[in-house]
């Protein structure tokens, strides 16, 4: 059996604790069983006996998976984009009207980020119920038509 310098010393000190009669205590990978050696005590002779890298890994393999992935989910899309556009034509309107706001929340974030960092939920919810009840009262929820009388 090949040990080293310090292997040889912790089998010393292991079997000082233990009676001079007692023979050699080896090291078991097992949690279930008591041993007189500390909990990161590994031995040398198995410390990466069982450490397995890169088992299965092609890179080819991985880059088609992923490339592929993608290209369906960029034809999902298009495919979506496409048949909206052309079964409604009204969708060019709908279309600037949400660049139009993902391009300015997008630009504004850190602006919204920084401002709202000094305030507290308690006045997020006071202002949203102040708002929603200002919105009741100016927006103009009337008909359009004159309501038919029926009698």
């Amino acid at each position: 059996m090949v040990t080293t310098r310090f292997a040889s010393r912790k089998l010393l000190s292991i079997n000082k604790l233990n009676s001079p009669n007692q023979q050699f205590i080896k090291w078991e990978k097992v949690l279930y069983k008591h041993q007189p050696f500390p909990d990161n005590y590994t031995d040398d002779a198995l410390f990466l006996d069982q450490l397995r890298t890169n088992v299965i890994f092609e890179f080819c393999r991985l880059e088609f998976c992923g490339s592929k992935t993608i290209l369906l989910i960029n034809l999902i899309i298009c495919f979506i984009l496409l048949s909206l556009i052309t079964f409604y034509r009204c969708f060019y309107i709908y279309w600037q009207t949400l660049f139009t706001i993902f391009t300015f929340g997008y630009a504004f974030t850190p602006v919204i980020r920084t401002l709202t960092t000094t305030i507290s939920t308690d006045t997020i919810w006071a202002s949203a119920i102040i708002l929603f009840f200002v919105s009741l009262l100016v927006h103009d929820y009337g008909m359009d038509f004159a309501p038919m009388r029926v009698f």
